[in-house]
């Protein structure tokens, strides 16, 4: 999907304005490959919609081989658990809108990946 919101680029709750991700438009529901291969370090079940309070929302965090961390954030539903070693390309969830889902493109609760 098109890039709502560029790494650097501002939000509304991002310190000092800076957003140190991309967002990244799609319907809900649609499938997240992973990026890279790694160990899944972290799921965020159970968010909502929290359009006045900064949150991630629902969640994957993964570390990488090389010790990096990489976080998919606003997710509608995850398909892995703490602990699995995923692999490039592997779905591991779905696009949604939980959490604070603003960009500068967008004023509203629309569904996106902040990768």
């Amino acid at each position: 999907g098109p890039i709502t919101t560029e790494y650097g680029g501002s939000t509304r709750y991002e310190p000092g304005g800076k957003h140190f991700g991309i967002d990244i438009a799609a319907p809900e529901g649609t499938p997240i490959g992973a990026r890279v291969g790694g160990i899944v370090k972290e799921v965020q079940r159970g968010s909502k919609w929290t359009p006045n309070t900064p949150s991630f929302g629902n969640f994957i965090l993964i570390q990488t081989p090389t010790g990096e961390t990489i976080r998919y954030s606003h997710l509608y539903e995850d398909f892995v658990k703490v602990g699995e070693q995923i692999q490039k390309g592997q779905k591991i969830g779905t696009v949604g809108g939980t959490g604070s889902t603003y960009s500068q493109h967008h004023e509203g609760p629309g569904p996106h990946l902040d990768f």
